[in-house]
């Protein structure tokens, strides 16, 4: 194997090694949230019982949303695991296959790309205004059950109000703003990091109370698929010298 060869060899194994990672990574995240939903399920259900995405009630979209991201671990971690092996014993099939669902992988990426847009344009029209209104009746620490929906929404999702508080405070218009146990806290003790229901209830004004610092992630894998087919170009070009010099 010449040069181009080995360097495609190494390169399309090790960008599996972390294609592998962010699979395990996903199964992680997908676990993790069911974990919560059924810890906290029952705490947060009334309210995402009252928010529709379409004719779909978000509590159903938790649940299906997180098996799907448990499943695309899953799928992740094979398909790697493929491209891996495919490499490593220069099985010609075995490296076209993957980089066809490479490419599948990534145009079903797109779609959903798109599809998340309209989900996001719906959920900044009248989605968003559903939400706020529900949270004008928030009271805090305790309360309603909405209320304390509220809370565990915020705990398990690590979320603060509906929009980025950095921005714009949807508390100032909940009934919580105007009460005397909110003291000079500008967002709830549920929004911390860390917190815990004991805790949020417990040690009412830290410092966390003041702040939210949301973070955003992307990750992308076309150039996989190219490594893998000229991968395939150079395995079949060494055979084919094999195969005329015997």
């Amino acid at each position: 194997m010449n040069l181009l060869g080995k360097f495609g060899m190494v390169f399309l194994i090790t960008i599996n090694i972390v294609f592998v990672i962010f699979g395990i990574a996903l199964m992680a995240a997908g676990i993790a949230v069911q974990a919560k939903g059924g810890e906290y399920l029952q705490s947060y259900l009334p309210l995402l019982d009252n928010i529709e995405i379409g004719n779909t009630r978000m509590g159903f979209l938790l649940r299906a949303v997180a098996g799907m991201v448990i499943a695309t671990g899953i799928f992740s971690i094979v398909v790697s695991l493929m491209g891996i092996v495919g490499a490593c014993k220069r099985l010609v099939v075995l490296l076209i296959i993957y980089g066809v669902i490479i490419i599948v992988l990534l145009v079903l990426e797109v779609t959903v790309l798109g599809v998340s847009f309209q989900i996001k344009q719906e959920f900044q029209g009248n989605l968003r205004q559903k939400m706020l209104q529900l949270i004008q009746n928030y009271e805090g620490d305790f309360g309603s059950i909405l209320t304390t929906a509220w809370n565990f929404l915020f705990l398990t999702f690590q979320c603060c109000g509906v929009n980025q508080q950095i921005q714009v405070n949807d508390f100032i218009s909940t009934l919580w703003w105007t009460t005397p146990t909110r003291g000079p806290r500008v967002v709830p003790t549920f929004c911390c990091k860390g917190a815990t229901p004991d805790s949020a209830t417990t040690a009412f004004v830290q410092p966390c109370t003041l702040a939210v610092n949301p973070a955003t992630s992307y990750v992308d894998r076309i150039i996989a698929a190219a490594t893998s087919f000229i991968l395939v170009s150079q395995i079949r070009k060494e055979d084919k010298e094999m195969s005329d010099k015997n």
